[in-house]
């Protein structure tokens, strides 16, 4: 063999080789397997329970057991309940083991453990999961607050920062890589104060309602005139007025 056919032969290995090399680096490119959302939800001052569905979206890895951190952007506003802080009913992992922890005295963060059903290996998650409900938690709201505009929208995330905390592993136990785990953030929408909470509602203030919209009579707020909750004064309220006084009507405001 003649040294410019050598010459060429190991210039031909080497770019084979180095082609080769790229086309596995390539291939190795990370892409997001799992998706898990956090739902964004809406409230009022003083409402409890509000429940916030988790959904999961898995393509390609069997999940068999997860840690996930919750944490508000707003515990001041909204926190975990002390009880009943989890849901799985009608989640796809309804039959798992599944317990939470409400981290810190004031339920500012929750701390949600799951497993599959050791050794019943068909509760495992297997892949081409997509947009399930992968189980449910609460949030309640403080019952009085002076809220500014700023106040509004809270945030509501899974921590990925502390990766003891954030960990989804297989059914052999072992982590799955975090970076093919994407997670999208929900919000908390702090609602305006509806409804009417102004004592007895009586003649007197029917008169007043009727002059404020029809007489050009004082303005009246939403806990003066809003019967209904919709956080507007408008015909519906004065009908929900009278239908209370004269027809046996509900309560006015929110907790009719």
């Amino acid at each position: 063999m003649s040294f410019i056919t050598r010459f060429f032969r190991k210039r031909f290995c080497v770019v084979l080789f180095l082609f080769g090399f790229s086309f596995f680096s390539a291939s190795k490119t990370v892409s997001q397997n799992i998706i898990i959302t956090v739902d964004s939800i809406s409230g009022r001052l003083g409402e409890k329970h509000i429940p916030i569905d988790i959904r999961i979206t898995s393509t390609q890895d069997t999940i068999a057991g997860f840690e996930l951190w919750f944490q508000l952007s707003r515990p001041d506003i909204i926190s975990f309940p002390s009880v009943n802080r989890l849901s799985v009913n009608g989640s796809i992992i309804s039959s798992w083991w599944i317990w939470a922890n409400a981290t810190f005295s004031n339920s500012t963060n929750l701390d949600v453990n799951g497993s599959y059903p050791i050794p019943d290996a068909s509760q495992y998650l297997y892949p081409a999961v997509t947009n399930e409900l992968f189980f449910r938690c609460f949030v309640d709201v403080v019952d009085e607050f002076a809220v500014q505009p700023s106040d509004s929208l809270i945030d509501i995330f899974v921590n990925t920062e502390f990766l003891d905390k954030f960990i989804l592993s297989d059914q052999y136990g072992n982590v799955i890589d975090r970076a093919t785990i994407e997670v999208h953030s929900g919000t908390f929408t702090l609602l305006p104060a509806c409804g009417y909470d102004d004592g007895i509602f009586d003649i007197a203030s029917l008169v007043e309602l009727v002059e404020f919209m029809f007489g050009g009579g004082p303005a009246l707020s939403v806990i003066e005139a809003d019967c209904n909750c919709d956080c507007n004064i408008d015909v519906a309220d004065l009908v929900c007025f009278v239908e209370y006084m004269f027809g046996g009507g509900a309560s006015p405001g929110c907790g009719s």
